[in-house]
């Protein structure tokens, strides 16, 4: 019962996203611009709690991998900036993002770890 429900709510999420892009498409000034994506990032976000939700009805093994920490904080923080402006929020990250040898690479399953950093971020914020 509640994968059915779940699955109504991404029919759902998925005809807002399709609107969001509608409305980017759109010739819009900065700040409208700035809140369809700021609006597209909230229906990211629906669609991969739907998601997390249904994964915790039927869980999946970890798929780990090996993953450049500084890389996915750097992906999570530019994913959220239009959300940070919006909220007049600055996040201020102490370290540099470092892709070289001494890069911080962890081995983790990265999707479930972006979205515990998205959602890190976007509670601090």
């Amino acid at each position: 019962m509640s994968a059915g429900l779940a699955h109504e709510f991404k029919n759902a999420i998925a005809t807002l996203h399709g609107y969001v892009q509608l409305l980017q498409s759109l010739e819009l000034d900065d700040r409208a611009r700035g809140t369809a994506e700021s609006l597209l990032n909230e229906v990211r976000n629906l669609s991969d709690m739907v998601t997390s939700f249904l994964n915790f009805a039927r869980p999946q093994p970890l798929q780990l991998d090996e993953i450049n920490l500084d890389e996915l904080i750097a992906d999570c923080a530019a994913e959220l900036a239009p959300t940070f402006k919006q909220m007049e929020v600055q996040l201020v990250i102490t370290e540099t993002a470092d892709v070289g040898p001494n890069a911080t690479v962890i081995r983790a399953d990265e999707r479930m770890l972006r979205q515990a950093l998205l959602n890190l971020i976007r509670n601090a914020a």
